[in-house]
């Protein structure tokens, strides 16, 4: 466990998706302004949905800290002390979003939590696909395009398309299907990248 913990910087991953919590409950409202290159207007994207796409980079960052050679040797499997530091990551932002609920939306916070939740899985899920830099890249690029191509009018009101969840409110059921089914994808593509190497062959190949 020794090696694990020196291996990975957990502790400052964790209090740093807390910290994004309260971030996003005292700047919710604020919006940053990215010019679209097609249309030339402006998008406004929400701070709160954009910002935790952060934890999800620090994630992908730490499980790609180790050792493949130590890990390999090692006798309880790496991929699920991730998988538990991830989920006590979640733990982290609920927790924090519950202490905050006395001067903040404690629903607004659930879904800063939810889109962590989803942002970490996708970019687990891409890093086998594509690599972890493309993976980090399009998961940043995810929200913006969920802004630009994915809000609708619907008489006159704005909402958000199906695939779009990140821009659902935290009651949303679409929303949270999605984000369940991606963190199951990605728990079951990290245990198998690394049976490989369990067998002396590098993950990937």
């Amino acid at each position: 466990m020794s090696w694990y913990m020196a291996a990975r910087c957990w502790v400052v991953s964790i209090a740093a998706a807390a910290m994004i919590v309260v971030a996003a409950a005292v700047f919710g409202s604020a919006t940053l302004e990215l010019p679209d290159l097609f249309s030339g207007v402006v998008i406004a994207l929400p701070v709160s949905v954009l910002l935790p796409a952060v934890p999800a980079a620090m994630v992908l960052w730490n499980m790609g800290r180790g050792e493949p050679a130590h890990e390999a040797a090692a006798v309880r499997r790496p991929a699920e002390f991730d998988l538990a530091a991830v989920a006590a990551l979640l733990l982290a932002q609920v927790v924090t979003a519950a202490l905050l609920a006395p001067w903040f939306s404690f629903a607004d916070s659930l879904a800063v939590v939810r889109n962590t939740a989803g942002y970490v899985a996708l970019t687990l899920v891409l890093s086998r696909l594509i690599g972890p830099v493309v993976a980090n890249v399009v998961m940043v690029m995810f929200p913006i395009i969920c802004v630009r191509f994915g809000t609708i009018y619907a008489a006159g009101a704005p909402a958000s398309a199906w695939w779009a969840w990140p821009l659902d409110t935290h009651s949303s059921l679409v929303a949270l299907t999605q984000v369940l089914t991606l963190c199951v994808a990605a728990a079951a593509i990290t245990r198998a990248a690394w049976l490989p190497r369990r067998r002396g062959v590098p993950a990937g190949t």
